[in-house]
């Protein structure tokens, strides 16, 4: 993660350090096992206003409720971040969220087949892909230690287990900023293996059928995207073998399921 480090610092600016509490303000969305989701105002020193979901204890959000305004202190440090001191100081009325109108894929699912922008050219996802594929989602200007820049981090650490058992797909979800050329020096950044991992970029709207199949929840704001965390493990006909929901992946596990999707 220290490799990281200068690069967040040139993302955020000199004024991140890590190991340091910052002032957090703004409105509960949803409530998860062990994160809550805030439409936050501007975190000075740290990052503009947007949505995101940050990690607490669930002993301190258990009786947090969507609308619910809040005051709190995010604890950020090298490779974790945390919402303390969370303090209930008003309510606003939200609109319900929107309901799911289509069914994620399942294990032993196989995901539709799509033909996807990366750096070396279409790349094919889901039915017929050929090719065992561990697939993510990040964004290079990400400034929370424990989300994409720990994805990344981890990301290398599995690519030396796996070898070439099965390509590493990465998908950003900041078209935008994240052109090929930068999404190609934040893998040499992190250590990526150059022959291993494939960037994708397409504009959000073409990655919908994607992001609805893997259950993807977004959040934007003045142009800034959240996301949740998802990592899965496609066999070559392009089934669903391993899904996993945060950065709490086994990379051992990873790899039984890439040695599971090659027999």
């Amino acid at each position: 993660m220290k490799a990281l480090l200068p690069f967040l610092a040139l993302v955020l600016g000199c004024n991140f350090r890590a190991g340091t509490t910052y002032e957090v303000q703004g409105t509960v969305l949803e409530v998860q096992e062990s994160s809550v989701v805030v439409d936050h105002e501007a975190i000075p020193g740290f990052m503009d206003a947007m949505v995101m979901p940050f990690n607490a204890d669930p002993n301190l959000i258990k009786n947090l409720k969507r609308g619910d305004r809040i005051e709190a202190n995010f604890l950020v440090s090298e490779n974790s971040s945390q919402l303390i001191g969370i303090e209930v100081v008003g309510q606003v009325e939200l609109p319900p969220p929107a309901p799911v109108e289509v069914q994620p894929l399942k294990i032993g699912e196989t995901l539709s087949a799509m033909t996807l922008s990366s750096h070396r050219g279409p790349l094919k996802l889901g039915a017929g892909q050929g090719v065992t594929t561990v697939l993510s989602f990040l964004f290079t200007s990400c400034p929370v230690p424990d989300f994409c820049p720990l994805l990344a981090t981890k990301l290398v650490g599995l690519q030396e287990k796996i070898g070439d058992s099965a390509r590493i797909v990465v998908v950003t979800l900041d078209p935008e900023r994240d052109t090929f050329e930068a999404l190609i020096q934040y893998g040499k950044a992190v250590g990526a293996d150059p022959n291993a991992w494939h960037y994708v970029r397409e504009e959000i709207d073409a990655l919908t059928p994607l992001f609805d199949a893997v259950e993807m929840t977004l959040f934007e704001r003045d142009g800034e995207l959240m996301h949740s965390l998802k990592l899965l493990v496609l066999d070559p006909e392009g089934k669903l073998v391993f899904l996993a929901k945060n950065n709490g992946w086994d990379p051992n596990k990873v790899t039984a399921a890439v040695t599971e999707a090659n027999q």
